[in-house]
């Protein structure tokens, strides 16, 4: 049987389904709602976590890294174990750094903008007179920055010697000669030397020098010569030192030493010793004064320390050549006021004016004819010490072992010329006596180098006319029967001058990026713009500027000396300045918006999270106090090539190389500016204990009010980047020391 089934639509079923789904659908909706307005919440969490989680990593590194810095010493390391969680770990070279400045004089301030910005001007201020002229020197900071040394195609014998540092590395320094195709190497160790001879087995040309770390290049030609022995760290002011190291050659070497104040002299060599120096009393100013004679059977190195300021005259041999071009009291080669050595010989007064000018010393008087040399028998019968010398005006002064020759006359020597427009090694223009043998200036020969980029000059005198570039070889010509010898650079930058007289000699020769001097002769209340002697680096990329940091195209680290004329000294150091690229180890993450980070650098710890707001968690440490003093340890840290960077747990070897004291003076001012976009943080934190003075708070930017508060003042605005050591008006004694550290980084698991 047959039946027929009866379909009915249910309408409440139906629209109870429709409800359950709609109602399911707006569910999913609120929810999905909800998690895209808890998204930014949740990742926000997630980025405090991780900002917190590598804040604590971040300033254990710092902690770390201040303390090797302040108080290991090379070799010494420790170990740092850092775990990136969701970020990433990399390096960047370009967030720029931290500059110093210190002023001489009272009532003056330097300050420094664009110094760091890797490109191929800076701007500086100094309101407070001429800026005369300046010097920029390379301090070759970080791994593998070989120090660059070029000597002119002489032949003679280069001696090598470690400078001077408060840290030494105890790793071998590592010298390499190469002239043309040819090249030699050796390795120092501990305080030894290398000697070797010029020019190479079948080679010809001039010689490039590099080393693995700071050392005293010594060019001796002949069987002797004379030469100033530079300070291993002079005073910023006066260019005078404490200690010396000072290579012996076979045979005899006399130091003389001469020094403004009473000295206790040490030295450590061939023999061990010790005098105490009295400075001569008496009427006149007479300084004090102290030789010795070593003799040596095979190359030696003396290691020779001073109580007070001084400096060094190195005779070598007994053959009564060389010429030691004598800087004045400020430094300068050109100047006004002498204290050369009482060393038997001559004083040969070299005036490049055309006005005569008066010389003064033990109650005596010469006069040095318009563009005419004087010589003087050194010392004087009347003196019981080393006599100060004064000039009405700027000459130059040079100490020659030989008294029997007239006007430039000399059996032989060896010397880099000082410009007449800065007063040092390198500048624009040169106006010198030509030196002779014997009144001729047929074995007279003059070596030109580049000191910066490219540079065109003119030798006047003689008409020529040449154009180099640095990485082109030095230009040299011989002397023609020209009493005066002019030079002016029409274009680029400033060249440095080595004159060559006959077959015997001795000079010390800088490194290559050092005392790169131009003239500005400017006034101005506001910003000068100074061009820098080195190649801009801003657009060539990490590895581009690390390329440029080894071969010295552009420094990771320089040293700004400006010099004026204050009273009657001419070139007077007025102010100094150091800046340094801090590359920084930056931890990157994400959070409710990209772009976080937490850094550190230079001891500092710093983030931008959240939302970009740049805060400085761990300040850069320094140490003040007890009375107006002030010492900095700049620690920068460098990665090397196999260190590893990225997402994966590491362990990194933090490893102390070399401590440079980079000054230690009695300063008026000292100020310190930050480059990147931490700067206002961390001026800003510096001087957080303002808040504290009432007087501050009475009297906003007023220095000359603050008299409850000793420290950093931000300066020129509570927005700046720049602090100022406020002392209460009274001179600073500033040290400022930079530690160079070493950062490898390796798997966690290997």
């Amino acid at each position: 049987m047959n039946s027929r089934a009866t379909l009915r639509r249910d309408e409440e079923a139906v629209s109870a389904a429709v409800a359950t789904v709609l109602l399911f659908g707006g569910v999913l909706s609120l929810i999905g709602m909800m998690l895209i307005t808890m998204l930014p919440v949740i990742q926000e969490l997630e980025g405090s976590v991780e900002r917190n989680g590598m804040l604590t990593q971040m300033g254990e590194y710092s902690t770390q890294t201040t303390r090797l810095a302040e108080s290991g010493m090379p070799g010494d390391s420790v170990r740092v174990e850092m775990n990136p969680l969701d970020g990433e770990l990399l390096w960047d070279n370009q967030r720029g750094g931290s500059w110093y400045s210190a002023t001489w004089l009272e009532g003056n301030s330097l300050r420094l903008r664009g110094v760091l910005d890797l490109d191929s001007t800076a701007d500086i201020r100094y309101p407070f007179g001429e800026v005369g002229s300046v010097c920029w020197d390379d301090l070759r900071l970080g791994p593998e920055r070989l120090q660059m040394t070029r000597l002119p195609n002489f032949s003679g014998t280069v001696m090598v010697v470690p400078a001077a540092s408060i840290a030494q590395n105890i790793q071998p320094i590592e010298v390499k000669i190469t002239q043309g195709e040819i090249s030699a190497s050796s390795s120092l160790i501990g305080m030894s030397s290398w000697n070797i001879q010029l020019p190479l087995s079948g080679a010809s040309g001039e010689s490039w020098l590099s080393a693995s770390a700071d050392v005293e290049v010594y060019f001796l030609r002949g069987t002797g010569g004379a030469t100033e022995a530079p300070a291993s760290n002079p005073d910023s002011a006066t260019g005078m030192g404490k200690s010396w190291n000072i290579p012996l050659a076979v045979g005899n070497t006399t130091i003389h030493l001469t020094s403004p104040e009473s000295t206790r002299v040490e030295w450590n060599g061939p023999s061990n010793g010790q005098d105490i120096l009295p400075a001569a009393g008496g009427f006149y100013d007479e300084g004090a004064t102290w030789s010795k004679t070593f003799f040596t059977a095979n190359p030696a190195v003396l290691t020779l320390d001073s109580s007070s300021l001084a400096r060094v005259l190195v005779v070598s041999g007994d053959s009564k050549a060389g010429d030691a071009p004598w800087p004045a009291t400020t430094g300068s080669l050109l100047g006004t006021e002498f204290l050369p050595p009482a060393a038997e010989g001559t004083l040969l007064l070299d005036n490049p004016s055309d006005s005569a000018i008066v010389i003064r010393y033990l109650g005596g008087a010469l006069s040095v004819a318009a563009n005419d040399s004087l010589r003087v028998d050194w010392p004087p019968a009347t003196a019981s010490g080393a006599p100060t010398l004064s000039a009405d005006a700027a000459l130059f002064m040079h100490w020659l072992p030989q008294s029997t020759s007239l006007e430039m006359n000399r059996s032989g020597s060896l010397a880099l010329q000082s410009a007449s427009d800065t007063g040092r090694i390198s500048g624009e223009y040169f106006n010198f006596s030509t030196p002779t043998i014997a009144g001729s200036s047929d074995n007279t020969i003059f070596s030109i180098q580049v000191a910066g980029i490219n540079s065109q000059w003119n030798v006047t005198t003689w008409n020529i006319t040449e154009e180099r570039i640095h990485a082109q070889s030095s230009h040299s010509f011989t002397a023609n029967d020209s009493n005066t010898f002019r030079l002016q650079v029409d274009s680029g930058n400033s060249v440095r001058i080595i004159s060559s007289v006959g077959d015997d000699g001795l000079a010390h020769f800088p490194h290559d990026g050092e005392q790169r001097c131009t003239y500005l002769g400017t006034q101005a209340s506001g910003w000068i713009s100074t061009p820098l002697p080195w190649a801009s680096a801003a657009s060539l990329g990490e590895a581009g500027i690390e390329h440029a940091w080894r071969t010295g195209l552009h420094p990771s680290g320089l040293k700004l000396s400006i010099f004026s004329t204050v009273v009657d000294e001419t070139f007077r150091s007025v102010a100094s300045a150091w800046a340094f690229h801090m590359p920084s180890l930056v931890y990157s993450f994400k959070s409710s918006i990209s772009g976080m980070e937490t850094a550190t650098r230079g001891g500092a710890v710093v983030t931008n999270h959240p939302e970009f707001q740049a805060a400085v968690i761990q300040a850069p440490s320094d140490r003040s106090g007890p009375g107006p003093r002030f010492a900095a340890t700049v620690p920068v840290a460098y990665p090397l090539t196999n260190s590893i960077v990225g997402s994966g747990e590491v362990i990194v070897d933090l490893s102390m190389v070399q401590r440079y004291q980079l000054t230690s003076s009695l300063a008026n001012e000292i100020r310190r500016g930050w480059d990147g976009p931490y700067g206002q943080a961390l001026a800003g934190k510096a001087s957080e204990d303002l808040s504290y003075s009432s007087d501050w708070t009475t009297f906003p930017q007023q220095l000359r009010l603050l008299n409850d508060y000793k420290g950093w003042v931000p300066d020129p605005s509570q927005d700046s980047s720049e602090t100022v050591y406020h002392t209460q008006g009274e001179a600073i004694q500033f040290t400022l020391q930079i530690s160079i550290l070493h950062h490898t980084a390796k798997e966690a698991s290997s």
